[in-house]
Order: C-alpha cells, then sequence, then structure tokens
C-alpha cells in the first residue's frame, strides 16, 4: 500500500508548509523546492496507482490478444471445419453409441506444418501395397478412350505382377474399351483382368456439378474409397500417363508409408519461384508449393478408416469458388490439414513439361524418368512438340514387338526432327527416357507371330 499514502504526501507538505510560523524569509524560500519535489513524487505514485498490476483474468486476455495479432502478421491461418466422423451402420435401433473410426484428423499446427501426436491410421492388418496383384485405376469421359488404353498399355508392357484395371467410364465408351483390351496379345491379356464401372457420385450432391468440377469426370476418382470396397491398395492414373519405368516399381513406395500416410504424390514444382500454388491460389495447399495429383498411390482402407468421403466433401462447398485444378486443388486442401497423411515422392515419378521447360527436377538426369505426365494437354499440341513425339511414337509401339526397334529407334528418330531437338524439352528427356527403357528391355515379352 506505499502508493496509497504516497497520494497524500503533497497535500502534507502544503499543510505542514502553511501552519509553521514562517519567522524568516529564507524559511520559506526552503520550502518552495520541497513543495515543488513533492508534487512530482504525487504525480509518480498516482500513475502507478492507474497502471496497477493486472489481474490474471486481465493478463491471460491481454496474452491471447497478442497472440492473435502475431497470427495476424504470419502464416495464413484457415480453420477447417470440423471434421464428421465416420460412422457404422446401426446394428440395432436402440444401439445409438458408436465408436468413431481411427482417423488422423487431430489438428496440427497449420502455421508451420508440425504434426502433433496422431492416432494410427487404420489398416487392414497387411502392409500397403501386399496385394497378389497390383490394383491400377483410371477415369474416362469424352474424348479420352485412345489416351486410356495407350496409359494402361506402357503399364503393362514392362510390369512384372499381375495387373488389375478398374476403369471408370461412361457408359458409352465402355464396350469400345473392353474390346480393346480383349485384342491385346494373349500373352499379355493373362497379365491383366479388368473392370469396367459406371461414373457415380454421392448421393445427395449434384452429379453433373461433380462430374465438371474440372476435366470431365475428374473428381471421380476422390470417392474411390467408397466405390471400390473391397480393395486395400490402389494405384491411381490420369489418361495421359505413360510409364517408362515398371508399374511394380511405384508400387512399392507403399512398403514405405508409416502409419498415418494414406497416400502419396508428388509436388507440384521443385522450386518456389515458378511455383503455382505458392503464387496464385486462393486456398489452403500442402506444403511450400503443392502436390501433382496425377499419378497418386491410395491405401483405400486407411481413407475409409479416416472417413474421407464426410471430409473432401465439405471442402469442396467452402472453396468451390476459389479452386481452380479441381479434384487436386481439393486433394492439396485436405493435405494442408492433415499433413502428416501424404508420402511425396520424387518428381521423376511425375514428370511433366514444366519440368524440363524450367529445368526444377535434376534428379531426373541421374534417376532417369519412371512416368511422364502430359498435363494440359501437350501431347496434342504443337507447343511442347518434344512430349508429342513421346506420346505419339508409345501410342504406335505394339505390344509384343522388340522395345530397341520398335520403340527406342522410332523415339531417337522424331526427337531428331529440328521442331523437337531445339526446344528445352528436346534437348532434356531423351537421354533419361532411352536410358530408362535400355534398363528394362529385357522384360517385353516378345510375340513371334506378330510381323
Amino acid at each position: 500500500m506505499p502508493h496509497h499514502l504516497a497520494l497524500f504526501t503533497p497535500a502534507l507538505y502544503i499543510v505542514l508548509g502553511e501552519i509553521l510560523p514562517s519567522r524568516l524569509l529564507k524559511m520559506v524560500v526552503k520550502f518552495k523546492p520541497l513543495l515543488l519535489l513533492a508534487s512530482l513524487v504525487g504525480l509518480i505514485a498516482l500513475y502507478g496507482y492507474t497502471q496497477r498490476e493486472s489481474s490474471p483474468s486481465d493478463r491471460e486476455a491481454e496474452v491471447a490478444r497478442a497472440a492473435q495479432l502475431s497470427l495476424q502478421g504470419g502464416a495464413r491461418q484457415v480453420v477447417p471445419p470440423a471434421p464428421i466422423q465416420r460412422e457404422e451402420p446401426d446394428k440395432c435401433p436402440q444401439d445409438k453409441q458408436k465408436t468413431p473410426a481411427p482417423n488422423i484428423s487431430q489438428q496440427v499446427d497449420k502455421g508451420h506444418g508440425n504434426p502433433q501426436e496422431v492416432q494410427r491410421a487404420g489398416d487392414s492388418g497387411k502392409a500397403p501395397g501386399a496385394d497378389s496383384v497390383i490394383n491400377l485405376s483410371v477415369v474416362c469421359c469424352g474424348d479420352r478412350t485412345n489416351e486410356t488404353l495407350v496409359m494402361l498399355k506402357t503399364a503393362t508392357f514392362l510390369t512384372r505382377r499381375p495387373l488389375h484395371f478398374h476403369i471408370f467410364a461412361e457408359d458409352e465408351l465402355q464396350p469400345g474399351i473392353a474390346a480393346r483390351l480383349n485384342a491385346w496379345p494373349t500373352a499379355y491379356r493373362r497379365k491383366l483382368t479388368f473392370d469396367l464401372y459406371s461414373i457415380s457420385f454421392p448421393s445427395g450432391e449434384d452429379q453433373q456439378e461433380w462430374k465438371k468440377v474440372f476435366k470431365m469426370c475428374a473428381t471421380q476418382r476422390l470417392f474411390l474409397p467408397d466405390l471400390l470396397v473391397d480393395v486395400d491398395s490402389l494405384l491411381y492414373a490420369d489418361t495421359d500417363v505413360l510409364f517408362i519405368r515398371p508399374v511394380d516399381e511405384i508400387y512399392d513406395f507403399f512398403r514405405q508409408f508409416n502409419s498415418t500416410q494414406l497416400a502419396a504424390m508428388s509436388p507440384e514444382y521443385e522450386v518456389k519461384n515458378i511455383g503455382w500454388y505458392n503464387r496464385f491460389a486462393r486456398h489452403p495447399y500442402y506444403g511450400e508449393t503443392g502436390m501433382n495429383s496425377g499419378v497418386m498411390l491410395m491405401n483405400l482402407t486407411r481413407m475409409r478408416s479416416f472417413g474421407w468421403t464426410k471430409k473432401i466433401v465439405p471442402y469442396y462447398h467452402e472453396y468451390k469458388l476459389k479452386i481452380t485444378w479441381g479434384d487436386q486443388d481439393l486433394l492439396n486442401i485436405l493435405f494442408h490439414f492433415y499433413p502428416q497423411g501424404i508420402f511425396p515422392y520424387p518428381c521423376e515419378w511425375n514428370y511433366r513439361s514444366d519440368h524440363c521447360a524450367y529445368k526444377n527436377c535434376h534428379r531426373a538426369s541421374q534417376q532417369g524418368i519412371a512416368v511422364l505426365h502430359g498435363s494440359r494437354g501437350v501431347y496434342h499440341s504443337e507447343k511442347t512438340p518434344a512430349f508429342r513425339a513421346i506420346y505419339e511414337t508409345f501410342r504406335d509401339y505394339t505390344l509384343g514387338t522388340d522395345l530397341t526397334k520398335d520403340l527406342i529407334q522410332p523415339l531417337v528418330a522424331r526427337f531428331s526432327e529440328p521442331a523437337v531437338k531445339n526446344t528445352n524439352c528436346g534437348k532434356t528427356v531423351l537421354r533419361p527416357i532411352i536410358s530408362t527403357l535400355l534398363k528394362y528391355k529385357d522384360q517385353v515379352t516378345l510375340i513371334s507371330e506378330i510381323v
């Protein structure tokens, strides 16, 4: 309480100064500096009283306000909608208490991307990708039948393990796809089985709206966990993908998944100064440059336990006016909030024209190109003649013929054309593709009766 008593100090000195006998003018003069000093002390005490110590609740509020201001000046924070727990169907009407499925939906420090402790993702009791066959899925709508079949051909001719294709296509396209697959040489048909499925989106949602979010039917793959309920692990590929290395090898990335990872994708870009997401995106995205979803490993069992669909649909409705790349943007949004759910693999497993145009996938020169992705229509455009030459050469290759004579040599011939070889991609991609193919040329099953 000393500051309370100090308030009365000036008054005390004034009273004493006035009532004390002033015999000499000299004594009065001595009191004046003392009175001024006392007044200054009183003012300081009054200020201290007004700035008295805050209560604990006031102190907590001030800390919270300071923290909020610091976040506003740092990384952008986006609060996700509350996760919707996946519920199992009621076994009986009176049983309303359900145990939520295990998931990894606990919050992380979004400002820095550091995951907190997470629960183990649900699994099937076996290692991801340990299926007896390689499950590969593609979605085909509109004019994508030829691209789809070229992609499936490249997945087949070098792969050693049995394959099962899960092909989602518009109903009118299905007979033609089936007929062309069944016309493949018997030696290759024995390596694979396939199923055709109609395009389907969640009940209660606008089917046509979902179908046209980006490229026709592209968002279909977001719902594969609910459509392929008997499949554990799956490789999804866009129609404009060419497999240069055996699919067995990308499937082996499943073995590197930890207990929380649901899917694998590669970065959209390797460096930030040319990145699209970090410069233009109006929505959250994964990591520094976002992820490209054209070649994606999916552990469907874990996705189902995670409650995948009940998370991805609300994100669409929240951000649909801000997304540019459709299903890929939605995947980036989801994995922004759940970064512990994704396994990033290197750029040579999803090599695109931007990599050679801007020279930002240096691993390809040492490791070769494992998967070529013709995003943004480069296979059919004169703007990137190197990618068009590669696609057309693989398209014209016949299953069962000699890989060197019927694929590698025609590819080298196409790259000798000035319009191809004088471009950035023309100077960059031929060597890593040829070096990769040469490693596996002895794995091709030759068909002697082909002329």
